[in-house]
C-alpha cells in the first residue's frame, strides 16, 4: 500500500472513532452529570479538525516533484504537523481556561458511574488509536502521523 494511502486509512479510522467517542462522551457526561466528560466529548469533536488536515495534506505532499517544486511537496507534511502542534496548544489553553472557570463559578457535583465509564472507554480507545497511528507513522516515516498519534495519546 502506498504511504499516503496508509496515512489516509488510519486517519479516516481515527476521524470516525473521534466522532463516535464525541457522541458517547457527551451523552455519558450529560447522563452522568459530568461537565468534564461533556467538555472532553466536545474536544473529541475538535480532534476531527486535525484528522481532516492530515487527510487533505496527504493528497498534496504525495505529489511528485514538478518544475515549481523540484524537491517535491514534502514540506506540506511538515506544515500540517506544525498546524497540529499549534492546534493542540490552543486546545490546551481553552481546556485550562474552562477548567479554572468551572472551579470558580460552579458548585461541585458528584458525577455518576456512566461518566466514569465514558472516560475509561475513551482512554482505552484513544490509547489504541495512538498505538496504531504511531506504528503506521513509524513504518512509513510520516511526521504528520506521528503528530496525530501524539494527539491521540494526549487525549488518552
Amino acid at each position: 500500500m502506498a504511504p499516503e494511502r496508509s496515512v489516509r486509512r488510519v486517519t479516516w479510522w481515527g476521524f470516525f472513532v473521534n466522532i463516535g467517542l464525541s457522541v458517547f462522551k457527551i451523552l455519558g457526561g450529560i447522563l452522568g452529570n459530568s461537565h468534564a466528560v461533556v467538555a472532553d466529548g466536545i474536544h473529541s469533536l475538535t480532534d476531527t479538525v486535525t484528522d481532516i488536515a492530515v487527510i487533505a495534506g496527504s493528497y498534496f505532499w504525495a505529489k511528485p516533484a514538478d518544475e515549481e517544486h523540484p524537491y517535491g511537496h514534502n514540506r506540506i507534511e511538515t506544515t500540517v504537523s506544525i498546524f497540529i502542534g499549534t492546534f493542540l496548544l490552543a486546545a490546551a489553553v481553552v481546556i485550562a481556561w474552562q477548567a479554572v472557570s468551572d472551579v470558580r463559578h460552579r458548585e461541585i457535583t458528584r458525577p455518576g458511574l456512566i461518566a466514569l465509564a465514558a472516560a475509561v472507554v475513551s482512554i482505552v480507545v484513544k490509547e489504541g488509536l495512538y498505538r496504531w497511528t504511531h506504528q503506521v507513522g513509524q513504518k512509513i516515516n510520516s511526521v504528520s502521523l506521528a503528530a496525530n498519534a501524539w494527539h491521540h495519546r494526549l487525549d488518552a
